[in-house]
Parts: C-alpha cells; structure tokens; sequence
C-alpha cells in the first residue's frame, strides 16, 4: 500500500525512498520503532545530489520522532544512533526529497516469508544490503 505520509504513531513496516536512500522503518508500535537506512549505490540518483555516507548505513537505529515525512519534500527524522554513539542522546536527520512511501506488514505478521528475527533490509542499489558493503 502506497502512501502520502508517514507518521511516528502509524505501526507496522514501512519503505521510504529518497532521491538518493531508501529506509526501512519498524514500528511495532509497543516497543520503539527502528529505521535502517540504505544508499543508493547503483547510479540511480539525480546526478546533481551526492550519495552520503552515513554514520550506521544499513544498522538499525532508534526512530525517536518523524517531525515530516511527505512525498515531494524532504523528511526530518530524529533518531538515536547507539552503539559506539550512545552518549549522543539525539541526531537530526534530513532526507532528500521523498519519492515513495510504500506499507510493507502490519502487526498481523511479515510479509515475503521473511521472520521478525530474519528481517532483512531493502534491496538498493542492485544488492541486498544483508550481503554486506558493495
């Protein structure tokens, strides 16, 4: 199911694609939810925009707050890095423009045959991020 917007109390598994990422956001809605982000790397990317490396591409974060996420406009997400980063209680993140906001599950179960403790990121860039760096 496609989307217009996305919003932090909306439960269930999301896909957003940016201009130059995809993000794979969890939101089991009784625990906190989780975004993975994911670079494009295949050249699909506006060749205007960089592709940023990013602190804990393709690892699971802490989704504290969606402030924006609208298709045609950039996303601000607030997020906790943990890990190494766990003394920093709090990063800002903005996107490039949204392109797509697509529902993957719901809290009836995973789609694809895929487990919640199989879970695995979005195909981008050509290669499955569980593949490990290009």
């Amino acid at each position: 199911m496609n989307l217009d917007r996305l919003r932090i109390e909306m439960t269930g598994t999301y896909l957003v694609t940016t201009q130059t990422a995809a993000y794979l956001i969890e939101n089991p809605g009784n625990q906190a939810a989780a975004i993975t982000r994911y670079p494009i790397t295949d050249g699909s990317a506006p060749a205007d925009l960089e592709v940023a490396d990013l602190r804990r591409d393709a690892e699971p974060m802490t989704l504290l707050a969606i402030h924006s996420c609208t298709i045609g406009e950039p996303a601000l997400l607030i997020i906790h890095l943990g890990g190494e980063h766990s003394d920093v209680p709090e990063t800002v993140r903005f996107t490039t423009t949204v392109a797509s906001i697509e529902k993957l599950a719901d809290d009836t179960g995973p789609t694809d045959g895929v487990g919640p403790t199989e879970k695995r990121g979005p195909a981008v860039g050509g290669r499955d991020p569980q593949d490990g760096p290009p």
